[in-house]
């Protein structure tokens, strides 16, 4: 699924280009990652690109805050938010831990 591709880019560092500003009012985050892979797989099919993002708002909602990242190659894209690291983290909390065994 292709979301919109409305976003504005800028290098982060003008005299070494190993970093892009992307920038969009819609999202995007989808499109973002299709569009590095296809890059990978046509220019750098052994490369990767890691791409973070984070999510704001104008207004204080409970839910128009977070972000994320993403691990792009050619092959994949595994991506992860602010949300669903926390989910992770909480359940390995709340998980029964195996009782030691006793030895007598």
């Amino acid at each position: 699924m292709i979301e919109d591709w409305q976003f504005d880019t800028d290098s982060n560092d003008p005299s070494n280009c190993r970093g892009v500003w992307l920038h969009s009012s819609d999202g995007g985050i989808d499109a973002a990652c299709a569009f590095i892979q296809h890059l990978l797989g046509r220019f750098t099919p052994e490369g990767h690109v890691t791409l973070e993002w984070s999510n704001d708002c104008s207004k204080p909602r409970v839910d128009a805050f977070g972000g994320g990242a993403a691990l792009i190659t050619a092959r994949k894209i595994k991506s992860i938010t602010t949300r669903e690291c926390l989910h992770r983290q909480v359940s390995r909390l709340t998980k029964p831990q195996p009782e030691a065994a006793v030895v007598v």
